[in-house]
């Protein structure tokens, strides 16, 4: 884990050294001091793998995420942040809301974004893959700026409790312990966003919130065989044609979804080494394929190998 704070710095030299850090160890932003006193910031990060995790300490500020800000990759990432302190707004892709302690949010960095905090805060930052988000959150560009409450029970209290108990321990985490962790908080963020009540205002928001809440569904039941759209539809009080045309504004359709997710969960567990002692046959089951000779054929041609030779290829012992 690598600390940084300004007090090894001059006070009047501190709020561009604070800006020449997050630039160098997150995101390249523009930074505004609203603080009137001394200014001050404190920053851990802890690399996860692909996943960088961000504890922030700081004055009163607004920072701004520009589109000629963009570089270095980040635009295959979206940040999720936990305000442990503080209070302020936030701002993205036209959602335009106040943010307190103890509400979470995301950005996508490849828009422009607003986050003014006002006062002392802290923040806690995790950046996450946009394959990673895009398989559960839909739409996922829709929802960001948007805060989530944690205030009562439910899946966004859990997924902060995750994310803090992610911070604690990382020192003690390897890549490969932390990956399925992660995974894990991607999920329950999703089923809190799915939880959200949409605004009848807001139609690419509600679709947004609707079909995540499908694709929590149908992630959690991608092993049974009578994973139907009349099921499906009948269970988010919705109509066939309705979930249909979800999922073509998606650029897909509801069966080829249900097939490519089928695959990648074949594909994770076939390279999990908690799934070693499972055979291929009982995970292409679990995973809702019901022949052997179509499913090895299928994962051939999503990940250019048959199922035992990318298990052999995954679990080999570095």
């Amino acid at each position: 884990m690598q600390e940084f704070s300004t007090n090894t710095v001059r006070q009047r030299l501190r709020f561009e050294y604070w800006c020449e850090v997050i630039s160098d160890q997150f995101v390249d932003l523009d930074f505004t001091c609203n603080a009137q006193g001394q200014f001050y910031g404190s920053l851990a990060a802890h690399p996860l793998g692909v996943h960088s995790l961000l504890l922030v300490k700081s004055t009163s500020q607004r920072v701004i995420r520009t589109l000629d800000r963009k570089a270095g990759g980040t635009e295959d990432f979206y940040v999720l942040n936990y305000l442990v302190e503080g209070q302020g707004h936030t701002a993205q892709n036209g959602n335009l809301h106040p943010v307190s302690a103890g509400e979470f949010f995301m950005f996508d960095l490849t828009s422009p974004a607003e986050l003014d905090l006002v006062g002392d805060f802290t923040i806690l930052t995790l950046s996450l893959p946009r394959t990673l988000v895009d398989r559960h959150v839909a739409r996922a560009q829709c929802l960001c700026a948007i805060p989530v409450s944690t205030a009562r029970p439910g899946p966004g209290r859990v997924a902060t409790e995750m994310l803090q108990s992610l911070a604690r321990n990382c020192r003690q985490l390897t890549e490969g312990d932390a990956q399925p962790l992660i995974e894990g908080l991607v999920r329950v963020t999703a089923a809190a966003y799915g939880a959200m009540a949409p605004s009848p205002s807001n139609l690419a928001t509600a679709q947004s919130i609707l079909l995540t809440r499908i694709r929590d569904y149908i992630l959690s039941h991608l092993g049974e065989e009578d994973l139907s759209p009349c099921r499906i539809a009948a269970a988010h009080g919705v109509s066939e044609r309705c979930l249909n045309k979800l999922f073509e504004s998606e650029e897909s359709t509801l069966s080829r979804w249900i097939w490519s997710q089928r695959l990648e969960e074949s594909r994770r567990m076939l390279s999990n080494v908690n799934f070693v002692d499972r055979t291929i046959k009982e995970i292409a089951y679990g995973c809702g394929f019901k022949d052997m000779s179509h499913f090895s054929c299928a994962f051939k041609t999503q990940f250019g190998s048959n199922p035992r030779q990318y298990r052999g290829k995954q679990l080999l012992p570095c």
